[in-house]
C-alpha cells in the first residue's frame, strides 16, 4: 500500500505487463527506469500523482549544471540526503526513520505526472519515504494543486491538501443602450429690421408700390390682361418752304459761267 511521501519504483517501459501498456500514454519517456516520490494518491489506490527522481550519474549539481547558465535548470531540482545541500537555496530533503539512499539523487519539481498505481513497485522494500516536514515544504515550493486524484490517501501523520478555492463566477449588468432622441426645430427667417419699401414712379396709372418679394402675395393668373393706356402725341405743324428765288440764282450763275468760258475760247483762235 502506498502514501504520499513514499519513494517507489517505475520500471523501464519494456518491463511493463502488456495489459497496462495502454496505460502509459502521457506518461515522459525519461520517467520510465527511475525511482519516483508520490505527491498524492487516491483512497482507490489506482492513481497517484508523482515526480521523477534522478542521480545525474552520482555527479552534484554544479557538476551537471555549471555557472550562472545552468541557474535555471538547478532549481528545478532539489537534493536528497545523502546529496549535498542545493548550492543556491541551501535546500535538501531527508528521509523518515534516518533512511538514505545509496547515490546522490535529485527530486525534478517539474512535471507532475499521472500515472497509474498498477505499474509502481516499492522501492528498497518500501521503507524510502520522506519526513513529513520534508514533504510539506516540498508540496509549497512547487505550488502543488493536485488536478487529479481529488481524495488524497496519505500516510500517518495524515496531511490535508487543500483544493484551490474556486470563486463563482462573476455577473455583470449591462446598463441599457443609449438613445438619442433629436426633437426636430422649425427654423423661421428673422430680420434685424422691417423690410423698406421701395415707391417706383410709373408712366402708367398702375395703383400701389413695389414692395420686398417675401411680403409681395402670390401673382394670380388670369386670362384677361390689363389694358394700356393709350399715350399723347403732340403733333406740331411746319411752315412749308418756296424753293422759286433759289431756282432763280442758279440758273443766272450757270448762265454767266458759260459766257465767261465761251470769250476766252474766242480769244485764244
Amino acid at each position: 500500500m502506498y502514501s504520499a511521501g513514499t519513494i517507489s519504483w517505475l520500471p523501464p517501459k519494456q518491463k511493463i505487463p502488456s495489459e497496462h501498456l495502454t496505460t502509459t500514454n502521457g506518461i515522459d519517456e525519461g520517467y520510465f527506469g527511475h525511482p519516483v516520490l508520490i505527491l498524492a494518491i487516491d483512497s482507490a489506490q489506482k492513481e497517484a500523482a508523482v515526480l521523477i527522481i534522478t542521480s545525474f550519474g552520482g555527479k552534484s549539481l554544479l557538476a551537471k549544471f555549471p555557472r550562472e547558465r545552468g541557474k535555471k535548470m538547478r532549481e528545478e531540482h532539489i537534493p536528497i540526503y545523502p546529496s549535498h545541500v542545493h548550492p543556491d537555496n541551501g535546500s535538501c530533503l531527508f528521509l523518515a526513520d534516518g533512511e538514505h539512499l545509496s547515490k546522490r539523487s535529485y527530486v525534478k519539481s517539474t512535471p507532475v505526472r499521472i500515472v497509474k498505481v498498477a505499474l509502481l513497485q516499492p522501492w528498497d522494500q518500501g521503507k524510502c519515504r520522506l519526513k513529513t516536514k520534508c514533504l510539506r515544504k516540498l508540496l509549497k515550493k512547487i505550488n502543488f494543486a493536485s488536478p487529479r486524484p481529488n481524495n488524497v490517501h496519505h500516510h500517518e501523520p495524515a496531511i490535508t491538501l487543500q483544493p484551490e478555492p474556486r470563486q463563482p463566477p462573476v455577473h455583470y449588468q449591462m446598463p441599457p443602450p443609449y438613445q438619442l432622441t433629436v426633437q426636430p426645430q422649425r427654423t423661421e427667417p428673422r430680420y434685424k429690421q422691417t423690410p423698406r419699401t421701395i415707391t417706383c414712379a410709373s408712366e402708367y396709372r398702375v395703383p400701389g408700390q413695389w414692395v420686398h418679394s417675401t411680403d409681395r402675395p402670390a401673382r394670380i393668373h388670369t386670362s384677361q390682361r390689363t389694358p394700356l393706356l393709350p399715350r399723347t402725341h403732340n403733333t406740331v405743324r411746319t411752315p412749308a418752304h418756296d424753293d422759286s428765288g433759289s431756282s432763280c440764282i442758279g440758273f443766272t450763275t450757270l448762265a454767266f459761267i458759260a459766257i465767261v468760258l465761251f470769250a476766252v475760247y474766242k480769244w485764244y483762235n
